[in-house]
């Protein structure tokens, strides 16, 4: 299958939950969004917004570019997040949010050139 497009993936491969193995290891993967580009958005639905100012979120990768920051898929620019980055470790990146209060989606457009991870999203 061709992976165009932004998905779910983690750090470590998978093991049932409870099983030996997984009581031995004792690693927890990390889940993050992987392969996103130009073009690509990603949603989230839905946050109760109240007093929001700013907005980090998680990345790596090779890119440099912005992630533009909607309440509505194609909709309002309300913030984004510059950032240029060239390495495998997670680096935080902040921006200024303008996200009035009440209950909402959260879509992320990612515009620039190379390829991003997204590790988390944190609302302050």
């Amino acid at each position: 299958m061709k992976m165009d497009y932004p998905f779910l993936t983690q750090d470590l491969p998978d093991i049932e939950p409870g099983t030996p193995a997984a009581i031995l290891d004792g690693e927890r993967p990390v889940q993050y969004v992987t392969n996103m580009k130009t073009g690509h958005a990603i949603g989230f639905k839905y946050f109760e917004f109240k007093g929001l100012n700013e907005i980090r979120v998680s990345v790596r990768g090779n890119a440099n570019g912005r992630l533009i920051l909607s309440t509505e898929y194609g909709g309002a620019e309300c913030g984004e997040v510059n950032f240029s980055v060239d390495s495998k470790e997670w680096a935080v990146q902040y921006a200024n949010v303008n996200i009035p209060d009440g209950v909402r989606a959260l879509f992320i457009k990612f515009e620039g050139n190379g390829s991003i991870d997204m590790l988390s999203l944190t609302l302050n």
